[in-house]
């Protein structure tokens, strides 16, 4: 189920090969639900096992970059569906394994940037929206490196032990630093 907003965003935006391009590499996510939050500024979308949780603010954003944020999302469901809901529980309680995480942020990149510009390319042919992934950067591993360890304190000092706990967290920490 697509949250009303995004379906009728969507449905403004794109031609219908393209809408289907894009509900066909939705469904085969194994994504159930996608709806938005008001999140902080930074936080544009957030991915837990079968649901997708994106920022409202996403609606003021150009169509491509939209489109990008629920596809870097859509990409993590991919994840969930081949290496299961604890495939990043691993990383958020061993801080160490910061590449291992910014691995799995560069792959959902790497599939959302060329998602993104095959649904353009469906709706216009003459597509020329040239993406680049944030992923790819010395401050974004830094960033990365910093935010994992951070959490894994805020993990430790909860007590939290599964990814639904620290998944609800971080859903809730977002939610509640809107400005």
């Amino acid at each position: 189920m697509i949250e009303s907003l995004i379906y009728n965003h969507l449905n403004h935006h794109l031609n219908s090969d393209a809408l289907d391009l894009f509900y066909s590499f939705y469904h085969r996510s194994g994504c159930k639900k996608i709806k938005t939050e008001k999140f902080e500024e930074t936080k544009l979308g957030f991915s837990v096992q079968g649901t997708i949780y994106l920022n409202e603010l996403i609606f003021d954003l150009p169509i491509h970059y939209f489109l990008y944020v629920i596809l870097h999302e859509i990409s993590h469901q991919f994840q969930y569906k081949k290496y299961g809901k604890d495939y990043v529980l691993d990383l958020y309680l061993f801080p160490d394994k910061h590449d291992n995480f910014l691995e799995v942020e560069k792959i959902a990149d790497r599939l959302a940037i060329r998602k993104t510009i095959e649904i353009l390319k469906k709706d216009n042919k003459e597509s020329t929206v040239k993406l680049i992934s944030v992923y790819n950067t010395e401050t974004k591993k830094d960033y990365i490196k910093k935010y994992l360890k951070d959490l894994n304190t805020e993990i430790n000092k909860n007590g939290f032990k599964t990814i639904e706990e620290i998944n609800n967290y971080l859903i809730q920490k977002n939610k509640e630093h809107v400005r």
